[in-house]
């Protein structure tokens, strides 16, 4: 099969997975008052889930981790970092994924 020239024949992008340690987690694990007190899972969820690209997330807050599921080709890692700080829970380093040595 032919392809005509600049048409893209893009190959699927499998989904990536970023895991972040965020020390905020631990330290807020709840934010705001009495009255109206959200989790910080909750508060996360409902920030990342607005933004393109993004798939699932699973947040571990004892063990201060944010995992995300991304779709290459719709998210942007650079806005989900700025999300987050944005919210009070920037992340520390990148931790590799289970299984996958460091680069």
């Amino acid at each position: 099969m032919l392809v005509p020239m600049g048409i893209a024949n893009p190959a699927p992008s499998a989904p990536a997975t970023l895991t972040w340690h965020v020390p905020a987690l631990v330290e807020r694990p709840v934010v705001g008052t009495s009255c109206c007190a959200s989790t910080a899972e909750a508060l996360i969820a409902s920030e990342l889930f607005l933004l393109p690209g993004v798939i699932d997330l699973v947040v571990d807050v004892p063990g201060g981790t944010l995992t995300v599921v991304l779709d290459p080709r719709k998210a942007d890692v650079s806005v989900v970092v700025d999300a987050l700080g944005e919210i009070g829970y920037p992340p520390g380093m990148s931790l590799p994924a289970i299984g996958v040595p460091p680069a």
